[in-house]
């Protein structure tokens, strides 16, 4: 029961956003010798969690009819019928009442982001519906994981160098993900076509997007190297 629903979230896939929440948590406190305190530690990690499952709950939700269409994905538990709508639903709800709480616990700034969050998390998943540049919207989704955890280590006391820090690595965070979800949506390129789906695959091609995601990655290091 446990690794249906592990499965139906893609839980390991949590791992994705997590190296750069944590680094950002790290580099935040390097005052405190990088390290925050196993409280604030153990809030980041379940405000990180309760994140990334609401989103993919979220995602397999309003995409389950394209899924059912989809021989990639006809076999997902939504189509199959191995979970309920209701109890995904559910597991959505929960997930996303979980990242408030955690942020609730962590500082007020992160309570009242939380739902801005959650909007923006949620929001990807409608966007291949009518716009070419769904891969840059998922950037900004997983670029708040190093945003979030930094303004839980920090709060309101940011200066104007550690925003810019954080800033600069939330945009790694978009160009990577740009770079990665365009080669993941060259397998989907001839359904998303024929479905009316969109993304830059569909719109410049395999060859002219493939070579977008070289760029965009190039980009990344120089950002990881400044």
């Amino acid at each position: 029961m446990l690794n249906k629903w592990l499965s139906f979230v893609r839980f390991s896939h949590t791992v994705f956003a997590l190296p750069f929440a944590l680094a950002a948590m790290a580099v935040a406190a390097r005052a405190n010798h990088g390290w925050p305190g196993c409280y604030k530690f153990g809030l980041i990690l379940a405000a990180m969690v309760c994140a990334r499952t609401c989103a993919m709950a979220f995602n397999r939700i309003v995409d389950r009819k394209f899924d059912a269409l989809n021989p990639r994905t006809a076999d997902r538990h939504l189509p199959t019928g191995q979970i309920s709508l209701l109890s995904a639903v559910t597991l959505c709800t929960l997930s996303g009442a979980g990242l408030v709480g955690a942020s609730f616990l962590l500082n007020p700034l992160c309570f009242y982001l939380s739902p801005v969050a959650l909007v923006v998390i949620c929001f990807y998943s409608l966007t291949k519906r009518f716009t070419d540049y769904t891969h840059v919207f998922l950037g900004l989704a997983l670029a708040l994981a190093p945003v979030g955890a930094w303004l839980a280590v920090k709060g309101t006391d940011v200066s104007f160098l550690e925003i810019l820090q954080m800033v600069v690595l939330a945009v790694v965070v978009v160009l990577w993900l740009v770079g990665f979800d365009i080669i993941y949506a060259l397998q989907d390129y001839e359904f998303d076509r024929t479905h009316g789906l969109h993304s830059l695959v569909v719109a410049w091609g395999p060859k002219n997007a493939l070579q977008a995601a070289f760029i965009a990655h190039l980009l990344m290091c120089g950002l990881l190297l400044l």
